[in-house]
């Protein structure tokens, strides 16, 4: 009977496993299809078997509730430690309040629940495939005697620390500079690191800022000041780094750098914190964290906050222990440089150390009172820096550039935001529950929650002061965003990504003592070398689906333009050899911004293409040539090309009786509207998107005659799909052979492409505007095209 319980229990963890792995992004299973919160309807799809089941969150956490209580039934420790909860509540509080705290990280959030059903799921699946294997796993531990594991644990521990060092980094370094070239293409891919990159060139001219151009509305761009001064609204820690990397002639090595450096740091803050052992496997995790090395290869700003609060806790332990003022000056320097970097996330680190010093000075005010003292001057120090940059920057000292460019809003508080609904305790506490959920698969991409040897270490009660500290710091980063309005997972949930030192280190700990709290706590008759060799199997087993199966998912999203970006317009300006040009660009802007000379003296200045007021800028650079971009498509255009001449093409080519007349409509995709879009002009225009961004079909011209050289199609939405293209094409009316083709330029605001037919000229043709994209992809959208103008220019 056992042998074939566990047969199934084996057959029935392979076919969770089947049914769970697979993922179409990062936070979404391929099989689980999630309508919307716990509440909402879940639809599991088994591929073997061709089936479909729809129930409710509830119902399946309920189910695993029941198999979670039926567990501790029929085993006898979980008996044992059931009536020793019951029988000594208060004695229990120190098992069942982690575990609390573990499963509140873990309640799904809307945008969560498909992150936990996966990690519930695999875990479930886990512990079935070890209930099945035991005895064929049991049986090679018997031939596997414990001087081996005691060999390699050996080699890990005897390893010269200066080598140790070494090499943790160089394989650290390597493996981010490898991310940052393949999967990045060593640019900036967010608006925040695309302005701070360029802040940073402003930073090497000399200036904190430089004026705007004459025409600047051709330079705006999300986040950046443009306001008669030209500068991006952060303040100037990260880009200070970035201006370091634009020395060496490498802006893109400076996030490795730190990110390297930062896993080196957690050796040293885990040997300083607690032992050699700790130390040495943190580092190993944070080398094995795809968050950490995704997040290391690209420009943004938390890790710079990363290494400095890093480096401010070892900094902080030093100070206590051996009381040297340079190691006061050194963390407090380290926090500041931090609130340089990201003001929030050093006040929230900051917070539980602040409370642990007034503790100390207050119980032991003559030994700690000069070594605080020394720490908070250094941290005042960059205080100052930071106030200063405000008085230079934006006018006054405790003024950001966040509120020069969005208003009060923007500050931390209840009541508003910057943009989109005035933020809640609601939508706070939703929004720490989304980063928990999220940080749970992120952190480690294991198939069980990346927090549970850090809920089993608190629970065995092993802790330090140490310990507390580091979950301290930890909670205190969540509750500090917990009053910010603003959250999103860009590589992740980001907000929270400077606990990764912390939940590192305490993830380490937990490893190390998972054997004896099992032993002790639950009193496991297994002996503690077979737990360490279970407890092998299961986090080499984590390893691989995390290298195997999840890192995959995120390369493929990371380096598919991700966030819209990418380096074909760059491509194209290499291939045509361009020099002494204005650039138009009508993809997306963020691709190109950083590469303007903050004085606009370049070879080659990129603008936004505005349509008709690009000549403004042809007439501001008459000595130049003028091109116009879109991705890797480029030509070369005039200024009569923007001369009030041009004649609509076709009948109703504007749109602007309000109606699809004179078009011929096929599918429920197309429609007519007044929706505010870039770029736009008239009253109204065409999209796609009116039928839904799942809806397709096609809008057909009446036949027109090509009088022109050129023909200008003002257009707009976006081709994510190789195998369903959106796109405008010109046909020849005889003989329906594709003429001319364009895609839509990957945005919202229209852009004007222009078609030379000079070849072309009395020619009968017609227009076809084709929605292919059915959003199979699922990339959150972005599956629509549309028109507001066709013309003719003569």
């Amino acid at each position: 009977m056992t042998q074939f319980l566990r047969l199934l229990s084996l057959l029935v963890g392979i076919l969770i496993f089947v049914l769970i792995i697979p993922h179409r992004s990062p936070s979404n299973p391929t099989n689980i299809v999630t309508s919307g919160g716990i509440n909402h309807q879940v639809t599991i799809n088994v591929p073997i078997l061709n089936w479909s089941v729809t129930t409710f969150g509830t119902h399946i956490f309920f189910f695993i509730l029941l198999l979670l209580i039926f567990l501790i039934c029929v085993s006898s420790s979980g008996r044992r430690n059931f009536v020793w909860i019951v029988r000594s509540p208060r004695k229990s509080i120190s098992t069942l309040l982690p575990f609390a705290m573990f499963i509140f990280a873990l309640y799904p959030t809307k945008n969560g629940l498909p992150i936990i059903l996966y990690l519930t799921l695999s875990t479930l699946g886990l512990l079935s495939v070890l209930f099945g294997t035991y005895p064929g796993f049991a049986y090679l531990r018997r031939l596997m005697p414990e001087k081996y594991f005691g060999t390699v644990s050996y080699a890990f521990l005897n390893i010269r620390p200066a080598y140790f060092i070494i090499l943790v980094f160089a394989t650290t370094f390597t493996l981010t500079n490898l991310c940052s070239y393949f999967i990045f293409e060593h640019v900036p891919h967010v608006q925040d690191n695309i302005d701070q990159l360029f802040h940073a060139k402003i930073f090497l001219s000399g200036n904190l800022t430089v004026p705007s151009h004459e025409h600047k509305e051709f330079f705006d761009f999300t986040h950046n000041i443009n306001n008669g001064k030209w500068y991006s609204e952060y303040p100037p820690g990260h880009t200070f780094m970035l201006m370091l990397g634009l020395i060496l002639g490498a802006p893109w090595v400076i996030n490795p750098l730190l990110g390297s450096i930062s896993v080196v740091l957690f050796y040293l803050v885990g040997q300083a914190f607690f032992d050699e052992k700790t130390g040495r496997l943190a580092a190993l995790l944070g080398g094995l964290s795809p968050f950490v090395i995704i997040m290391s290869s690209g420009f943004f700003s938390h890790n710079t906050s990363l290494f400095f609060t890093a480096l401010f806790a070892l900094f902080f332990f030093r100070t206590i222990i051996k009381g040297k003022l340079s190691d006061s000056l050194i963390a407090g320097l380290s926090l500041g440089i931090c609130l340089n970097a990201r003001i929030l996330t050093a006040i929230g680190i900051g917070l539980p150390y602040a409370f642990y010093a007034g503790y100390l000075m207050l119980t032991k005010k003559k030994v700690y009172i000069l070594r605080f003292a020394v720490m908070l001057a250094g941290f005042l120090i960059m205080v100052g820096v930071l106030a200063s940059f405000n008085y230079l920057t934006n006018g006054h000292p405790m003024l950001t550039g966040y509120e020069v460019l969005w208003g009060s809003d923007h500050n931390p508080g209840f009541g508003h935001s910057a943009w989109g609904e005035p933020h809640t305790p609601k939508r706070g506490l939703i929004q720490n529950l989304n980063n928990f959920n999220a940080l749970n698969k992120y952190l480690f991409e294991w198939c069980i929650p990346s927090t549970f040897f850090v809920m089993l270490f608190f629970v065995g009660g092993r802790c330090t002061q140490w310990d507390y500290l580091l979950i301290a710091s930890t909670f205190s980063l969540s509750f500090v965003y917990f009053f910010y309005w603003y959250q999103g997972w860009c590589f992740g949930p980001r907000f929270m990504y400077e606990s990764a030192c912390p939940l590192i280190l305490l993830t380490a700990r937990g490893i190390i003592h998972t054997p004896d709290i099992v032993k002790e706590k639950f009193q496991s008759k297994l002996s503690k070398g077979n737990l360490r060799y279970f407890l092998s199997l299961i986090i080499g087993f984590c390893i691989c689906v995390a290298l195997c199966a999840n890192v995959p998912v995120l390369i493929k999203l990371y380096s598919d333009d991700y966030w819209g970006v990418n380096t074909e317009v760059q491509q194209a300006i290499e291939r045509e050899k361009l020099s002494n040009a204005v650039v138009f660009v009508n993809s997306y802007y963020g691709s190109v911004l950083a590469l303007n000379s903050p004085q606009l003296d370049s070879e080659i200045i990129y603008v936004r293409d505005l349509g008709v007021k690009n000549k403004l800028m042809m007439d501001y650079y008459p000595e130049r040539k003028y091109y116009l971009a879109s991705g890797r498509d480029i030509q070369e255009i005039f200024s009569f090309y923007y001369d009030d001449t041009g004649q609509l093409a076709v009948n109703n080519g504007g749109f602007e009786t309000g109606t699809l007349d004179g078009w011929q409509v096929d599918g429920n995709a197309w429609g007519v509207t007044n929706r505010e879009r870039g770029g736009w002009r008239g009253n109204f225009h065409a999209e796609s998107l009116v039928g839904g961004e799942e809806a397709t079909g096609m809008m057909k011209s009446d036949m027109f005659t090509v009088t022109g050289r050129l023909i200008g199609i003002s257009i707009n939405g976006w081709n994510r799909d190789p195998l369903r293209p959106n796109q405008c094409v010109l046909k020849d009316s005889l003989t329906n052979e594709v003429l001319r083709t364009v895609s839509p330029p990957n945005q919202d605001a229209f852009s004007t492409k222009f078609w030379d037919v000079s070849d072309l000229v009395g020619r009968q043709v017609y227009l076809m505007i084709v929605d292919n994209d059915d959003d199979t992809l699922k990339k959150g959208g972005f599956a629509w095209i549309g028109l507001n103008a066709v013309y003719q220019l003569e």
